[in-house]
């Protein structure tokens, strides 16, 4: 199945280069901060779960991650709607192995 967004930019800055992962929550991408020169993981709310509620959750868990220093966490660096409406985080992309 194709992905159109792979190969797009999100909100004039994030090139989403390849999907890595997908759950009941909604997908994730590894993209380019073109700002940045960095790769980053852009996670996007899945279109099931778009309820005003929902999106109000999925925005507070950015501002509250983006507020917390751990090593055990990832770090949120941005959050945003793109032009479909759909919620999304920018997280420090982390490589390593599948916990399956």
């Amino acid at each position: 199945m194709d992905d159109d967004r792979i190969g797009s930019l999100l909100v004039n800055r994030y090139l989403l280069l390849e999907k890595i992962g997908q759950g009941a929550m909604g997908q994730v991408y590894r993209a380019l901060d073109t700002r940045l020169g960095s790769i980053v993981a852009v996670k996007f709310l899945a279109q099931t779960l778009k309820s005003p509620e929902i999106c109000d959750r999925f925005a507070l868990e950015a501002r509250a991650s983006a507020q917390l220093n751990s090593n055990f966490m990832v770090n949120v660096m941005d959050y945003g709607v793109d032009e479909r409406d759909t919620p999304f985080h920018v997280m420090e992309y982390l490589e390593g192995q599948s916990l399956d």
